[in-house]
């Protein structure tokens, strides 16, 4: 599966276009033109949109990938249900024929109202069995998601063997752990795919959150000039330095173009 290409240092570029296009514009005298304020405004509110849109991208992408994920675990439910229905539809069929293989008179005799209660009685304990055997596979599905170690499949199962054979003192707990890191992978394909569709949700979300920290440095970087555009003040190094500083001063962590181009220390 492709992924969207994010630019990571589309905030820096916009920056360098935009805040010093503003600058250099008004450099030489006091008096700022009506244009360039506009366009100062104008930059203001398309950072604002940018944010807000950046967001909204942000929590589509989350819903999306949480929505293949939850197609994986109800295709690993079904998957390991077939085998349980097939096993509750071949017991109750086993417990009706013998009802009606009865040699009993007595029994042949109540077989009427025997057999519609029998199989009543049968549904509703398939019906039980089958919500248990659902959620139990759920469960089991987030504990190979969530719980067991490893970022996949192979490591997941060195880290179950390990804990079966090193960690674990109840015999119980360690049995199921071996039997969990025994299971063949064929069985285990849409844990796989579950695992591989989080892990590129995790990276797409990394970048996304790098491009919503550059926008908001670029939206305290413009604020600084845009004042000083306001009261037609001139920007000078020293503007500059409050610009920079402001920008510099938010989490640039994984930004190291940015803290170069604001001097941040």
């Amino acid at each position: 599966m492709r992924f969207w290409h994010i630019p990571i240092d589309i905030g820096l570029r916009q920056w360098r276009s935009a805040g010093i296009g503003l600058m250099c514009s008004v450099l030489m005298g006091c008096v700022t033109p009506v244009a360039v304020k506009q366009a100062s405004t104008q930059h203001t509110t398309n950072l604002t949109a940018l944010a807000a849109a950046a967001a909204q991208y942000r929590t589509m992408v989350r819903s999306y990938y949480d929505d293949l994920i939850a197609v994986q675990r109800d295709a690993y439910v079904a998957q390991q249900m077939n085998a349980k229905i097939k096993e509750i539809a071949e017991n109750q069929y086993s417990s009706v024929n013998k009802l009606l293989k009865s040699k009993d008179s007595a029994a042949l005799t109540r077989l009427p109202q025997a057999l519609p209660d029998k199989a009543s009685e049968d549904f509703i304990e398939s019906a039980q069995e089958i919500r248990e055997g659902q959620a139990f596979w759920i469960r089991n599905f987030q504990a190979w998601l969530d719980q067991y170690e490893g970022e996949d499949l192979a490591a997941k199962k060195a880290s179950l063997k390990k804990k079966a054979t090193d960690e674990a003192t109840d015999q119980t707990v360690r049995n199921l752990l071996a039997k969990e890191a025994e299971r063949d992978d064929r069985d285990l394909a849409y844990v796989a795919a579950a695992l591989g569709l989080r892990k590129q949700a995790t990276i797409l979300d990394q970048k996304l959150d790098r491009l919503a920290r550059q926008i908001k440095v670029m939206q305290a970087f413009h604020g600084v000039v845009d004042e000083y555009l306001s009261i037609d003040a001139t920007i000078d190094a020293k503007a500059i330095a409050q610009a920079a500083a402001a920008g510099a001063s938010l989490d640039l962590t994984g930004l190291p173009g940015l803290a170069r181009a604001l001097g941040a220390k």
